[in-house]
């Protein structure tokens, strides 16, 4: 697994004369912390990084494995159960 286990902050030049921070963890510190929020995952994206940055960042050519540098996860606070099976009922007084 190499240094995929190790938690990383780099700085990179994306652009002359722009820098973004990067920040590498593991997949399960962000799913860990998110399940212990009560939270549940409903969409994992990893998307491929534009090809001018490829070009730049050899350490993502192909033939290397590496993490994607960019990971986007939603999820979302799961329902109380109401101990109907989860099903919520709303229940309006008559006026």
């Amino acid at each position: 697994m190499g240094a995929y286990l190790v938690e990383d902050h780099s700085v990179e030049e994306v652009e002359k004369g722009v820098f973004i921070p990067f920040i590498h963890r593991p997949l399960s510190r962000y799913v860990n912390a998110m399940a212990a929020a009560g939270l549940v995952i409903r969409r994992m994206e990893e998307p491929v990084p534009p090809a001018g940055f490829l070009a730049r960042a050899q350490e993502y050519t192909a033939g290397r494995h590496h993490p994607p540098p960019v990971l986007f996860l939603l999820a979302e606070r799961e329902p109380e159960p109401t101990g109907d099976r989860g099903r919520l009922e709303v229940v309006v007084p008559a006026r």
